[in-house]
């Protein structure tokens, strides 16, 4: 997005610009940055930063990479630096103890063990952004399974983020008829193919049947006939391309 944005600006203040390109140019930047306040979020940098491939590495360096990095911080030790602590205080109970000097005492326990757990927190984090990205093949999950022994609260954080997805299909492309369009970019079997098991979905949909010598074609075995030499056929095209 970078060389967009910096190209849209170039033809948008350059004073050599025709007024109908400024024009469109003003109106690019205007989609543009929309486009990059929907993705370009908090949310989009704590995954990179959560990503050991990653990390602070792709940020962009006109971003303030320190304030998400604090934004990072403090969301880790507000929501997970207590996380095997987070029972410790509810488990002294005042009807249990004798007097207000023991409450008191346990109390305190408790806050000097919720203390102690944000420092480690705090330790976690820094000793992770320390070390350098792992490489690019690196299974992210599995490094984290891996290493949640070293990094216990910061692998439920990156288990969180990780989990979610960062895009998803819009409601009308999954009920879209667009699948039933002949692109041949998108498929490896020839046109002629495409067309006719097209043909056949289309039989299927609207029940109607045909007979071969007498007997019934039985269109859901051919299209995993189809599918299957489909299959065959582009593999065979994948392994001749490779050599």
């Amino acid at each position: 997005m970078d060389h967009i944005s910096e190209t849209i600006s170039t033809c948008k203040d350059s004073r050599q610009t025709p007024d109908w390109l400024k024009s469109a140019a003003e109106d690019m930047h205007i989609k543009a940055q929309n486009y990059s306040d929907q993705v370009c979020n908090a949310f989009t940098y704590m995954t990179a930063i959560l990503d050991p491939r990653i990390k602070v590495e792709l940020i962009p360096e006109y971003l303030n990479l320190e304030r998400y990095l604090e934004e990072a911080r403090n969301h880790f030790i507000r929501n997970y630096s207590t996380s095997y602590f987070s029972s410790m205080a509810n488990s002294y109970s005042t009807q249990e103890l004798e007097d207000r000097g023991s409450a008191s005492f346990a109390e305190e326990i408790a806050r000097k063990k919720r203390r102690a757990s944000m420092n480690s927190a705090t330790d976690e984090l820094t000793q992770y952004l320390s070390e350098p990205p792992v490489p690019m093949p690196t299974d992210v999950l599995d490094w984290w399974k891996v290493n949640s022994s070293r990094y216990p609260r910061l692998s439920l954080m990156a288990r969180d983020f990780l989990a979610v997805q960062s895009t998803s299909v819009l409601p009308e492309d999954i009920f879209s008829i667009k699948g039933d369009e002949i692109d041949r970019e998108r498929f490896s079997t020839p046109q002629s193919d495409t067309q006719a098991l097209l043909c056949v979905k289309s039989w299927m949909q609207n029940g109607i049947k045909l007979k071969y010598k007498s007997t019934e074609i039985d269109y859901e075995r051919m299209m995993e006939i189809a599918a299957a030499s489909a299959i065959e056929s582009s593999s065979r095209s994948f392994d001749r391309s490779k050599k």
